[in-house]
């Protein structure tokens, strides 16, 4: 994390601490939780309910920023000393923007009035949404990669008869390249994405399906053998399909006993700074 980025944690850390500070609300600014949406609005205190695995990042008009992780969670107390309705409001609608376009290129540009401007929310006030934006782009760009992967059914371990659809979400809060295999109680390990050709794209803070938008396999349904089954995905900025066809591109079937071994070990080895991977245990009964 670059320097900034360690400063604003010291002042979230220190302004949790004190426990004298305003209430103000807070704003989303990259998350992995499927319930939750940027630019949604947080007042301290407000449970946050995220799922096991799942995290979101709020941000203050004042710049702090706050990473709650999951299962459960609560918005923090931010440095905010008055509460602005049209400045939070502003903030909320630069970062919808910029989700709806894509990026910053489509944002107004303020002209000289925000030259030299460093302070977040002193760019708020003067509507220099342009800068702002700029700057809350930073910030989610120093935000540790995380991804979060969960069932219909909660719980990093949930249980699925035989016969029953199994349907797996994924969210992270960064743009990647998707991988994910499927180790049976048997051993046998798959890959379920790609099933060939190139790795599909997912990008951040939006939720996808597994079998739906992802995978050409159709529904996930559970199947003999009953046992424990694993599903691990793994998301890359890079294609990793071009550095490790092998694994990532070839024959779907990988083998016996090699989640641990060769695919997590290869992941490790080939990814880039921007990298993360998630897992779920199904257990399959009768």
């Amino acid at each position: 994390m670059r320097a900034a980025g360690r400063i604003l944690m010291t002042l979230v850390v220190a302004a949790l601490a004190a426990g004298n500070v305003a209430h103000a609300g807070m704003v989303v600014i990259a998350t992995t939780a499927p319930d939750i949406a940027l630019s949604d609005e947080f007042e301290p205190g407000d449970a946050l309910n995220l799922p096991e695995g799942a995290e979101v990042t709020l941000l203050s008009v004042d710049g702090t920023v706050q990473t709650v992780r999951g299962p459960g969670g609560v918005a923090g107390i931010d440095r905010a000393s008055t509460r602005d309705d049209g400045v939070i409001e502003v903030l909320r609608q630069i970062i919808r923007q910029k989700e709806n376009v894509g990026g910053i290129g489509a944002i107004r540009g303020s002209g000289g009035r925000c030259d030299g401007v460093e302070d977040l929310l002193e760019m708020l006030r003067r509507g220099c949404e342009r800068e702002a934006a700029l700057r809350i782009e930073e910030l989610a760009a120093e935000l540790r990669p995380s991804l979060f992967m969960g069932a219909q059914k909660p719980g990093r371990k949930p249980v699925f008869a035989l016969g029953e659809t199994i349907d797996i979400t994924l969210q992270s809060n960064f743009d990647g390249y998707v991988y994910c295999f499927h180790e049976g109680s048997d051993g046998t390990t798959t890959r379920l994405v790609p099933l060939a050709g190139e790795p599909p794209s997912v990008s951040a803070n939006r939720a996808v399906s597994l079998a739906g938008e992802l995978g050409d396999f159709g529904s996930l349904v559970a199947t003999d053998p009953t046992g424990i089954d694993r599903i691990a995905c793994f998301v890359d900025e890079t294609n990793l399909a071009v550095l490790e066809p092998r694994i990532f591109a070839g024959p779907p079937v990988v083998g016996k006993g090699q989640l641990d071994e060769n695919v997590s070990e290869s992941f490790r080895a080939l990814a880039s700074g921007r990298s993360a991977s998630a897992e779920l245990e199904l257990e399959i009964i009768r």
